[in-house]
């Protein structure tokens, strides 16, 4: 699983469709998204990248994208935020997100 961080971000994010997981540990509704994450990693190897962000301890990042609620996931294609979803949802949902943009 790809942990981004301020300092690995950008190598990550800049080509191609990223899926960014914000979460933290504390959070019930993370810990249920934080089980299908690793899924859609594998899943999507090679298309896409998938990552989760901690908003507990990667304070930059988490105001960078302005997150006031748990989870959020954000879309990126190229390195520019495409699409954003906030909440928990079904798992076909993230998958349509990826999917869109590839």
């Amino acid at each position: 699983m790809l942990y981004l961080t301020d300092t690995n971000f950008i190598e990550h994010t800049t080509s191609g469709v990223t899926l960014i997981d914000f979460y933290a540990d504390r959070c019930g509704p993370c810990q249920i998204l934080g089980k299908l994450i690793p899924h859609l990693a594998t899943k999507y190897e090679w298309k896409a990248t998938v990552a989760k962000v901690n908003t507990e301890t990667e304070f930059v990042l988490t105001q960078r994208f302005g997150i006031s609620a748990l989870p959020t996931v954000v879309i990126l294609k190229d390195g520019v935020e495409v699409e954003r979803l906030r909440g928990l949802h079904q798992p076909e949902v993230y998958s349509e997100m990826i999917d869109k943009h590839l």
